[in-house]
This record gives structure tokens, sequence and C-alpha cells, in this order.
């Protein structure tokens, strides 16, 4: 592929925010849902888009989950602006493949190169691999993503 050579160097850092309650415990005091979980996800997706416009020079990629995660990712999308967002949903209607998603997002940061915008927020929905048919487990949380 010939995009991997061009970002030799890659950081994933990592947000955990599970909603609905579901990790209450002596460090996490209350649950929160819905609204409280898109105004915590768009306060920080939207400092990292604001970190991308003023570093100019990366690119952050934002995985989204929740047990409404298209909901969540649309409504965090609606709230930030990112320049590309892939909803499980939408993927699925369109029968895209994997393939066809990674290179949307590699066309998006050619055509923005191209006009020397190095930089820019791309937002997934978690487990978006299980609406376009990937098998296996996801790399960050191991959740089997599809069991067709």
């Amino acid at each position: 592929m010939r995009f991997a050579p061009l970002f030799s160097l890659c950081c994933l850092p990592e947000c955990i925010l599970l909603v609905y309650g579901t990790q209450r415990n002596q460090h996490v005091e209350m649950s929160f849902g819905f609204d409280t979980a898109t105004k915590v996800y768009s306060e920080l997706t939207g400092n990292l888009g604001l970190d991308a416009i003023s570093a100019k020079k990366t690119f952050h990629f934002v995985r989204l989950m929740g047990r409404s995660a298209s909901h969540i990712t649309l409504e965090v999308a609606l709230q930030t602006h990112p320049n590309l967002t892939l909803i499980g949903e939408e993927v699925e209607a369109k029968k895209q493949t994997l393939a066809q998603c990674v290179n949307a997002m590699v066309e998006l940061i050619m055509e923005r190169g191209k006009l020397g915008k190095n930089y820019g927020l791309i937002i997934l929905v978690c487990w978006w691999g299980r609406w376009v048919g990937v098998q296996g487990a996801c790399g960050w949380c191991g959740r089997v993503v599809c069991e067709r």
C-alpha cells in the first residue's frame, strides 16, 4: 500500500467513555446517557479538530463507541464538522467494502495534501467493521466485530 510509508509513526491515544452506567465504580461516580455522552465526546473530538487545525500536520482518527454507536457518532459529527465520518448503517446501505472505506479515507487525505492541508479529523463508529463484513476481533477492545 502506498499510504503506509508516508506515515511511519502512528500514535493511537484512546479515551474510553462507556455510557449507560456500565462502568460505575469508585473512580466513576455517576452514570450518564446519550446526551451527556455526546456532549463529552463532542468536546473531546472538537479539541482534537482544533489541535489538527492549529498544528497543521496531523490527522486525528476518532473511534466512538456506545450502545447506539452510530447515533452517537452522527451527533458528534453534526457538532464537530469532521472531514469524514463513517456511519455503519450508511456503509451497509451503500454495500461498501473495507477496501472502499479505506480508499475513501486515503483519497481524502491525499486530496487535502494536494491543497496543502496535511491535517484533518475523521470519525469512525466503533465496530464499523461488522458492517463491511470484516471477520475477527477489534484491535482496540478485542470484541468480535462480525459473527456472520
